[in-house]
């Protein structure tokens, strides 16, 4: 049996390694003191489609696996953790609402997280969700 990346996983960890290359050094300087979510490169990863990678198509995921989201927290991870943690963070928890949510949820809630229109956090925060 062979384990190897196919080229379509070797292209994602390629995008994801050159945003955090280019990116995330300057916006940690910018972001250190203030301790704010890095809205900016945020955007941009919601945009290369970095974000959402395992949420269904029909809310504007890439609908990919568990693998291609954790090449891509790898490659973040290893330029700074921070940054990275923070990124996955906004959307963590998709799962759970594609999983279980009710239809009107996930079409309210999943499509602006994917779009980097809103993180899941701020959505939990500034809005309520109805149970199922």
């Amino acid at each position: 049996m062979r384990f190897a990346l196919t080229e379509e996983q070797k292209g994602i960890k390629k995008v994801a390694r050159e945003l955090a290359e280019e990116e995330f050094p300057r916006t940690w300087e910018e972001h250190y003191d203030k301790r704010a979510f890095p809205e900016k490169i945020w955007k941009k990863a919601c945009e290369l489609g970095l974000t959402g990678v395992t949420v269904s198509e029909r809310y504007g995921g890439s609908e990919l696996g568990i693998l291609d989201e954790i090449l891509i927290i790898e490659e973040f991870q290893r330029i700074n953790p921070r940054i990275a943690t923070f990124i996955n963070f906004a959307t963590y928890g998709n799962q759970i609402i594609e999983k279980f949510g009710t239809e009107e949820q996930k079409e309210a809630y999943l499509p602006p997280i994917v779009k980097g229109e809103k993180t899941l956090s701020s959505t939990l925060f500034s809005e309520e969700i109805d149970p199922p």
